[in-house]
């Protein structure tokens, strides 16, 4: 049987999932970041099977969770992504995974919440983590902030590296999470911008989704063109709408 369906493991899991709910302060998770119950239980099950919770309440204590899109719910989903392609991938290293999510779950930690070379970011970030590792994670500390780089924007060409391909791809698929987009890109990402979330916002994001070109090969599956082409869709519904108000 396999140790991680063994029902005796998914009563511990169960019961660090229930802990971890109550220790991490609702408020900010679901209003200020607009973390739905659903998707914070499903992200909580990612945190326990891989013992995040020391992670999970390092971004949820940090200054950016009153961002309005490099947020709790921003760093949630790119991790949930990752992993969903870290399995579509049958991945089994579990320290090198469990490295790389957390790397997808801090990447933007303590992100200023303002517009500004992302480089900067980058440092600002990879030194908060390095602050906030376990003793028994110091190791994995340049592994770490090897991932976090790859989310650089805008987007650099990586070498030939899985790794890299996920998180840059995970990171782009927020538009698609179906829950939240508008508040986070329309309204969130415009005010960490210093612009208005009006018909000429909306159309950069169009114009984003336009360029997207995934790089690996999971992204591609999940999010083939014919979704681009909705959410694109989607998006020009949006901004007609303004547009005539």
């Amino acid at each position: 049987m396999d140790t991680l369906t063994s029902p005796r493991i998914r009563y511990i899991v169960k019961y660090v999932q229930s802990a971890l709910l109550n220790l991490v302060p609702s408020v900010v998770l679901m209003k200020k970041s607009f973390v739905s119950p659903v998707s914070l239980v499903a992200a909580v099950d990612v945190v326990a099977d891989y013992d995040l919770g020391h992670y999970f309440h390092v971004l949820s204590n940090s200054y950016g969770v009153d961002n309005g899109y490099h947020n709790v719910r921003h760093g949630l989903h790119v991790m949930m992504e990752c992993y969903r392609a870290i399995r579509w991938y049958n991945i089994t290293d579990f320290v090198r995974v469990r490295s790389f999510l957390i790397a997808a779950l801090l990447h933007d930690l303590n992100h200023p919440g303002m517009k500004r070379e992302d480089s900067l970011n980058i440092i600002h970030t990879t030194n908060s983590i390095a602050s906030n590792l376990l003793p028994e994670d110091e190791q994995l500390s340049g592994q770490i902030s090897e991932y976090v780089w790859f989310t650089e924007f805008p987007q650099k060409p990586v070498p030939e590296n899985l790794f890299a391909g996920i998180i840059q791809d995970a990171d782009r698929t927020q538009a698609f999470s179906g829950e939240g987009y508008v508040s986070e890109i329309f309204i969130g990402l415009a005010a960490e911008w210093g612009v208005s979330p009006d018909a000429k916002h909306i159309q950069g994001q169009i114009d984003f989704l336009k360029s997207i070109s995934w790089k690996s090969d999971w992204a591609q599956h999940v999010y083939p063109q014919e979704v681009i082409d909705a959410k694109i869709a989607e998006y020009q519904q949006w901004m007609q709408m303004l547009s005539a108000a």
